[in-house]
């Protein structure tokens, strides 16, 4: 399951104040998005104001991962050219010792190549607000294109993690602090426990899911996601989100 956003009646998932990730120096959040064609705007996040956000934004053919703590700071990906869907891992580390240990977009699993504006932040805003999925506030901007499995997570994933998200495993659950399916419901529920539930203005509609990726082992390069599955050699894993079961 998905949502779809028409790009028309500023349609969005409101899930609230969700203050687990202000002001912290570990945050990460993922998500399936489908775009019909480049540059169909939509966004996931957090935008209090032109300095204080952090969220992920396609605007033309560039993605941004913008990480605004007082002044203008973002990473950023040009010619984004990506059409129907694929997996987003936005992930910030403000410990990191530059901008690009500090600020990273993983495209289906693999670490993007960005450029950086400005000088990237320790931590996040103290004064995030609401985390929205698909309307952009600046402008009044609709959303536009398909987004489902939409997560948020107040530590900054691996690159073996991110990878794991993509190939529909579940890390680090004890920093898990929303999860929004996009699909399950009115309101949208937030099923990693918080409360965040999501309430949705101008009604989103309930479209497909997102294709399913790779199957486990088609990437050959990739050992650690079994360990996603069992440790022992044995084990159950399930994934909500394409409706599978892996044994």
């Amino acid at each position: 399951m998905a949502r779809n956003f028409d790009g028309t009646s500023s349609q969005e998932c409101n899930c609230g104040d969700t203050t687990a990730i202000n002001n912290v120096a570990n945050a990460s959040m993922s998500f399936w998005i489908n775009q019909a064609a480049t540059g169909d705007r939509n966004q996931v996040g957090y935008y209090l104001s032109g300095t204080h956000r952090f969220h992920y934004v396609i605007s033309g053919n560039i993605a941004y991962f913008i990480l605004n703590n007082g002044s203008t700071q973002y990473g950023s990906k040009s010619s984004w050219n990506q059409t129907g869907w694929h997996h987003i891992s936005c992930v910030f580390d403000g410990g990191g010792a530059t901008d690009a240990d500090k600020c990273k977009i993983y495209l289906n699993g693999v670490d993007q190549s960005l450029s950086y504006t400005g000088t990237l932040p320790s931590t996040t805003s103290s004064s995030l607000n609401e985390f929205n999925i698909g309307w952009y506030p600046p402008g009044n901007v609709n959303g536009k294109g398909d987004l489902a499995e939409v997560k948020l997570w107040k530590s900054s994933l691996t690159a073996d993690q991110a990878k794991s998200v993509y190939y529909g495993g579940f890390p680090d659950r004890v920093n898990l602090v929303g999860y929004w399916p996009m699909g399950y419901g009115s309101p949208e529920p937030d099923l990693s426990g918080s409360g965040y539930n999501g309430t949705l203005v101008n009604s989103p509609a309930i479209v497909d899911h997102p294709s399913t990726p790779p199957p486990f082992g088609a990437d050959i390069s990739y050992a650690p996601f079994a360990n996603a599955v069992v440790a022992s050699g044995f084990g159950i894993l399930l994934s909500t989100q394409r409706n599978r079961l892996v044994i």
